[in-house]
């Protein structure tokens, strides 16, 4: 028995969407090869011009890259602009402060001591006569309470 004749057979196969340049050669060389010189001019028109589309696609893409990517610099190059900028405001913000705690502290311990000059004058010195308690001033002389040896 005779197996049946199917045309399908002898049918070229379906080009498939080609990934490299070089399947597109490929193709127009089968054409080329099948249809001869003349036969081959529509093929080569339409891959002249897929080629080209393509070229100008990729340009496309490339000047949109480079265009981006011109833009991710500006942005960055604008915040480490910003980030200098707020550290060098965060470092005068932290000297203003320390400064003024200083001073508050030296004031603080200033008034401290001048508050306690008269106490600590009452408990080395007596005053002979007329203290004021109102006014917290001696009237009269300072006496030394405690007595110092005879050389000193």
């Amino acid at each position: 028995m005779t197996d049946r004749f199917d045309p399908a057979e002898f049918d070229p196969p379906a080009p498939s969407p080609t990934s490299t340049p070089g399947d597109d050669y490929r193709l127009l060389l089968d054409a080329m090869r099948q249809a001869g010189a003349e036969g081959v001019a529509q093929p080569i028109a339409a891959l002249v011009k897929r080629l080209e589309e393509d070229a100008r696609d990729r340009a496309r893409a490339a000047d949109q890259a480079l265009a981006d990517r011109n833009k991710l610099h500006a942005a960055a190059h604008r915040l480490a602009t910003a980030s200098d900028g707020l550290t060098l405001d965060r470092l005068k913000e932290w000297l203003a402060a320390g400064l003024i705690s200083v001073a508050i502290i030296l004031v603080a311990a200033w008034a401290w001591r001048w508050a306690q000059e008269p106490k600590i004058e009452t408990h080395a010195y007596g005053c002979s006569t007329g203290w004021d308690a109102k006014k917290a001033i001696c009237k009269g002389k300072w006496v030394p309470l405690v007595e110092t040896p005879a050389g000193q």
